[in-house]
């Protein structure tokens, strides 16, 4: 999977983009997202597991938010394709240090084209497209007051 093929991401449930770890139950949002992009670093899927037949891809949100290039306070961001970050409105993201609350209501999807390519156990566990404001009254339903900050994707 890559970018560009997000679109066929649509619908799927974890089971099917990983064979690692695929517990219905879990958050898989960073884990969504980081097999897209093939981002491996840090506590993985096969570090959790062991490997049964996927590549290593990270699984915890507060360990991409401090890999991104530049992070900031959502409608700050720069380009068009960015991670999206969510979490409840009372907690602290510090930008300057790139640390993000290692909380259970955490989030991450990626934006793109207007639209928002998200993996949801509130959606039925399986990865959803949804508009911004679609995604936001989402999140809200699930965490009641959020915030949200963008995350430029690694290189």
């Amino acid at each position: 999977m890559n970018l560009k093929e997000i679109d066929k991401t649509v619908g799927l449930n974890v089971s099917q983009f990983c064979q690692n770890y695929s517990t219905q139950n879990e958050n898989h949002c960073a884990h969504f997202v980081c097999h897209l992009l093939g981002l491996g670093f840090g506590y993985t899927c096969v570090s959790f597991k062991g490997n049964h037949g996927s590549p290593a891809a990270n699984i915890r949100v507060h360990e991409l938010f401090r890999q991104c290039v530049q992070v900031g306070p959502w409608g700050q961001q720069t380009g068009p394709d960015c991670f999206i970050f969510v979490t409840k409105a009372n907690q602290r993201i510090n930008y300057r240090t790139k640390t993000f609350p290692n909380i259970n209501q955490k989030h991450v999807g990626i934006y793109r084209g207007g639209w928002v390519y998200h993996y949801s156990n509130h959606g039925g566990h399986k990865v959803l497209k949804q508009t911004l404001p679609q995604f936001q009254a989402h999140m809200a339903g699930a965490y009641g007051p959020i915030q949200i900050a963008y995350g430029s994707m690694p290189v």
